[in-house]
Formats: C-alpha cells, sequence, structure tokens
C-alpha cells in the first residue's frame, strides 16, 4: 500500500474532527462556555469514572467468555482489555483491536482467528444492545426528534443482520468450511493453508455462541454492562445543570457512542462531541454553552482515566503501544509467554 493510502484514512478523519469543531466555535458563546466549565458541579466525577470501570470490567469478562476461556483469567482479560480501550483513544484506525488480539495470544493462549471472531461477536452486540437502549429511550419521549428513532431503526437492523449471519456460520461450520476451501483452490498452497487455519480458528470463535443459553449470557452481559456504562453520561449530568432523566441519559449516550463509528480523530474529537450536544439541544432544550461544556467533561471522563490506566498497565508489563500494534508474522502460532499477573 502506498504511502499516500495508507495517509489518507487518518487525514479524512482528523479532516472531519476539524470541521466539526470549527463549526462549533463559529456559533458558540466563548464567555458562555468557560463560564459553563468553572462553574461547574463536578462531585460526580468520581463516580462517573467509577462505573466506566464497572462496565469495562463486565465487558472483559464478556469477552474471555466470547473466548471460551475460563474465569481465572479475567484479571488477565481486564487489562488487555484496558490496553486497548488505550490504545484506541490515541491512535487511529481502532489499532486496539489489533493490540488486544495480539495480547489475548500472548498472554492467554488464543489463536488469532478466536479473537477476531470474538471482536466481531462483541462489536455487533454493542450495537445491537445501544441500539435497543436508544429505541427504547425514544419510545418514551414522543416529542423526541425523528431522526433518533430513524438511526434507531437502522442499527438495529444492520447488527441485527450481521448478528445472524454470524448465528448461520456458527451452526453451519462444516459448510462455511466447504465454502472457504473452494474459495482458496486458486490461491497457492501456503497462503491456502493459512488462510484455512484462520478460517478454522474464526469458526471455532464464533462457536462459542452457539445454542440459546451462551447466547442469553452475552445478551444479558452485553445490556448489563451498556446499562452501567450509560450510567456515567447520566452522573455527569448534574455538573451543568442537565436533569439526568432515564430518556436524556439513554439517548445522549447511545448517539455519543454510536458517533464514534464516524471517521475522526484519535479519541473521537468532534464527531463524539458534535451527536452529544446535538442530541442535548434538540431533546433536551440544552443551552449550547452548557451542552458544549458537558461534551468536553463526559468525553475526559470516558477518556483520561482509562488511557491512564491503560499506560500504567503497559509500564509495569514492559510493553509498548508499537509492539501491540504491530503483530509480528506468525502471531497466531506463538507460545504463549509467562503469564504477567497472578490468575487468582
Amino acid at each position: 500500500m502506498s504511502t499516500a493510502k495508507k495517509l489518507a484514512r487518518p487525514l479524512v478523519g482528523v479532516a472531519i474532527s476539524l470541521v466539526a469543531i470549527v463549526l462549533l466555535m463559529r456559533v458558540i458563546d466563548r464567555n458562555a462556555l468557560a463560564t459553563a466549565l468553572t462553574q461547574a458541579d463536578f462531585r460526580f466525577i468520581p463516580l462517573a469514572i467509577g462505573l466506566y470501570f464497572v462496565s469495562a470490567w463486565m465487558r472483559a469478562i464478556r469477552f474471555r467468555r466470547l473466548l471460551g476461556i475460563g474465569s481465572e483469567s479475567d484479571g488477565l482479560g481486564f487489562q488487555v482489555f484496558i490496553i486497548g480501550l488505550t490504545v484506541n483513544n490515541l491512535l487511529p484506525f481502532r489499532l486496539g483491536e489489533v493490540a488486544r488480539t495480539y495480547l489475548a495470544n500472548q498472554w492467554m493462549g488464543v489463536a488469532v482467528g478466536e479473537s477476531v471472531a470474538a471482536l466481531i461477536v462483541e462489536r455487533i452486540l454493542d450495537g445491537i444492545a445501544l441500539a435497543l437502549f436508544l429505541a427504547f429511550a425514544v419510545s418514551l419521549a414522543p416529542s423526541a426528534p425523528a431522526y433518533l428513532l430513524g438511526f434507531a431503526t437502522v442499527f438495529i437492523a444492520g447488527f441485527g443482520a450481521c448478528f445472524v449471519v454470524l448465528l448461520l456460520a456458527s451452526w453451519r461450520q462444516s459448510l462455511v468450511l466447504e465454502l472457504v476451501r473452494f474459495a482458496i483452490r486458486p490461491l497457492p498452497a501456503k497462503l491456502a493453508a493459512k488462510v484455512m487455519d484462520l478460517s478454522e480458528s474464526f469458526l471455532r470463535g464464533v462457536s462459542h455462541i452457539r445454542g440459546p443459553r451462551p447466547l442469553a449470557i452475552v445478551g444479558g452481559q452485553s445490556i448489563a454492562a451498556w446499562a452501567v456504562e450509560l450510567g456515567v453520561f447520566a452522573a455527569v449530568m448534574p455538573a451543568f445543570h442537565i436533569q439526568p432523566t432515564l430518556v436524556t441519559a439513554l439517548v445522549t449516550g447511545a448517539s455519543g457512542t454510536f458517533a464514534t463509528l464516524v471517521p475522526s480523530s484519535p479519541g473521537y474529537v468532534g464527531t463524539f462531541h458534535g451527536a452529544v450536544i446535538k442530541v442535548l439541544t434538540d431533546l433536551a432544550g440544552t443551552s449550547l454553552a452548557d451542552a458544549t461544556a458537558y461534551a468536553i467533561v463526559v468525553h475526559a471522563t470516558l477518556f483520561i482515566p482509562v488511557v491512564v490506566a491503560g499506560m500504567i498497565i503497559a509500564w509495569r508489563r514492559n510493553i509498548s503501544l508499537q509492539q501491540v500494534t504491530h503483530r509480528p508474522a506468525g502471531v497466531g502460532s506463538m507460545p504463549l509467554q509467562r503469564p504477567l499477573v497472578s490468575s487468582k
């Protein structure tokens, strides 16, 4: 891939973030924004930070279940998850997923294909859970802008269709493997063998959601984890005299999170803020200054603590961001290293 193509996507993301920031700065009263920030009541910020780490712990447990490994790895899995969030916040291309794949292999002995499968299932479950929360909240607010219901419907349909495809793959693995064998026939033998190995490990990964009970468990974990994380948005609202109603918290949190799907600079600067500000001004009638101040603080609450925690973990384990985001060749077959923390 040429250097120009490598730079294109991050530059587009940065450009989108800059446009969002410039548009906001053109319409906001900066003095009112400064007043909103300086007069904010930050007493509930520690609660918001605590809720975020509880949610991260719950999502790390779900990831461990999707990998099909025992609960003795929960502590290690939590560290992998936090480092992944840190990398996503600091680097483009969602390289945190690469970091989690690498560390799951190195620290927990999980094959690359299984980690990829778990990440895909995780993303789909996240999308469905957030879309359901958004649709539920909008149904409780008849005066909510129509675009919110439209977004909820699109996201439910899109993520739901992807989930159905994965379920079919988990139930009909032999058929999928036959299709892969047919597709790789023109490839050189070495490359075909690698594709086949990756496909088999991927299907082993999606097999962990096969059956009503596993589905119910990971689905329930997804709803519970996101309910806690959306509580972060509610906890920050009183700081800016925003009434933390169920509808406002769910819609604001879901919209802000979905906005991170839009290409942007690392940390989702601009896109996240724009979505949060738009929802608060349209749905709750919040002033532009208060909505902007809230977006800045809730973003910092979601960003700074986890980055600090991730950097501390990386420092203590003597690993670098470059190491975990540039996967060496053959990582899927690399031997399991000595566990870096006790599993008890």
